[in-house]
């Protein structure tokens, strides 16, 4: 674990020891509207009602962004514990792809990958791939898809921020649903 970058695939030495380092910490996860749609099929509401309930939207410039939101105690809002305390994902099978990835995390808009190295998981257990080719291709297409067409509504249809942040939400929701038919 000496190199800076990494490339998808590549194996290292990791184990999650549930120890919350990742999820505890927030909020400071980003996501996509396709991974809100995911996590509002899995709760079984629509979009918007997740927007509202469990995420944050900052506003920076004119670009709107949805971060996973948190607890009192500055926890993501879908961490849970099981009976011995130990930590699990309330939403694990629809969990963002940023999530899916760590330890993990993009370098920018390309394959490169750097490793969170305050995750106390690494160098523990078996050689494990850290993140998959596919993982990290999904990522990056709906991460461009998700600017692209926010960026369009907002500066080429000149929409506030939050009305294209919901308009998009909406557009992609009705998509997604037609799809599904």
């Amino acid at each position: 674990m000496n190199k800076a970058y990494y490339k998808p695939g590549t194996r290292i030495k990791f184990r999650c020891i549930r120890c919350d380092v990742c999820c505890g910490t927030g909020p400071n996860v980003t996501i996509t509207i396709y991974d809100l749609i995911r996590i509002s099929k899995r709760l079984g509401v629509h979009p918007r009602a997740v927007l509202e309930q469990f995420m944050n939207v900052v506003i920076a410039d004119v670009i709107p962004y949805i971060t996973l939101g948190s607890d009192q105690w500055g926890r993501c809002v879908f961490l849970g514990f099981n009976q011995n305390g130990e930590t699990y994902c309330r939403i694990y099978d629809a969990r963002p792809y940023k999530c899916r990835i760590y330890p993990a995390q993009l370098g920018g808009l390309s394959e490169e990958l750097k490793l969170d190295l305050k995750c106390p998981g690494l160098g523990k257990g078996e050689d494990t791939e850290i993140a998959s080719s596919k993982d990290v291709q999904i990522l990056l297409d709906e991460t461009k898809r998700h600017y692209e067409k926010i960026l369009e509504l907002v500066l080429t249809k000149k929409l506030e921020p939050l009305r294209a942040l919901y308009e998009a939400i909406d557009n992609e929701y009705r998509m997604h649903k037609q799809q599904q038919k």
